[in-house]
């Protein structure tokens, strides 16, 4: 395992941890809301497993990949930038993709998986609708995929979210309390009102309107979903997925038995479904999926 860094064409420093094989195939992994190895055991698992299986992986960190944290650039005598997921746009996340998928190439590597967990799937969502040309992308995988509004409206925490920010809820710090992270205002009015956050199937089925299949129809590449149990996807959500994919017969689904949004306690089921999805012989994929079968791990 490498320490790598890249620049943003908005001159934000990201830095992200390569594990490298001798292969030409890379997956890179974009964390969710303040996602990092420290925090989230699964991706250190994840990328020790496709290791293992022939795959490098980059778990490439984002202005969202801490809650709060300084960008500097080494030998340049400036200001650092404030970044983080309490002041994040979502917007700037294609910076952020493109700065990294642009490294992952200089680094030598031919075939890209994106792997995205959380709102890092709406950054991949939102960034592959936008960009031409991705011919070194192979496959793409999203974890525990959300659409944030209907998420908060079946949490019941859109009004607390709204009356505390009409109250300044934290006067101290400037940060609001949203779910389990911290945002300023600015950053909630980008979360409640920017349509990456909703490019996604609404999983709670709360208001069916709510989400754009047109920027996730768009990815023409192989998809794989993946959810946990405890997160109560149902099928039709799941097949969703499958039918408004530019290629649907290219989709597959898997529900992780006994697992939650982070996939605690179900890291490993979550590694192997992730391998056995980016199986591209037939033969291979049957006897994957049989042996994942046996552990009661569920796929459409």
């Amino acid at each position: 395992m490498e320490f790598v860094s890249t620049i943003t064409k908005d001159g934000v420093r990201l830095k992200g941890l390569l594990y490298r094989t001798k292969s030409d195939k890379c997956c890179v992994f974009i964390p969710g809301f303040a996602g990092n190895p420290i925090d989230n055991d699964f991706i250190d698992i994840l990328c020790s497993t496709l290791i293992k299986h022939g795959y490098s992986a980059l778990c490439a960190l984002n202005r969202g990949s801490f809650q709060l944290y300084t960008s500097t650039i080494p030998g340049k005598n400036e200001k650092p930038k404030k970044i983080g997921s309490c002041v994040e746009n979502i917007s700037d996340s294609s910076f952020d993709l493109d700065a990294w998928y642009s490294k992952i190439l200089q680094l030598g590597f031919k075939d890209i998986i994106l792997i995205g967990h959380c709102i890092g799937c709406n950054k991949i969502v939102n960034y592959l609708a936008h960009k031409e040309d991705l011919n070194n992308l192979k496959h793409v995988v999203l974890l525990s995929p959300l659409n944030m509004r209907a998420w908060l409206t079946n949490k019941n925490s859109f009004q607390n979210i709204m009356k505390a920010k009409e109250a300044e809820f934290d006067k101290q710090t400037g940060l609001i309390k949203c779910g389990f992270s911290y945002k300023t205002p600015d950053s909630i009015d980008d979360m409640l009102n920017n349509p990456i956050y909703m490019n996604l199937p609404n999983i709670y089925m709360l208001n069916s309107d709510s989400a754009n299949y047109s920027d996730y129809k768009s990815i023409k590449k192989p998809i794989t979903v993946i959810f946990g149990e405890e997160e109560h996807v149902s099928q039709t959500i799941q097949q969703n997925f499958i039918t408004n994919a530019h290629y649907p017969d290219q989709t597959k689904c898997f529900i992780i038995p006994n697992a939650n949004h982070c996939y605690e306690g179900q890291e490993q089921k979550l590694a192997n479904t992730i391998v056995l999805s980016l199986c591209k012989k037939q033969q291979d994929f049957l006897y994957l999926l049989n042996e994942n079968i046996k552990k009661n791990i569920r796929h459409s």
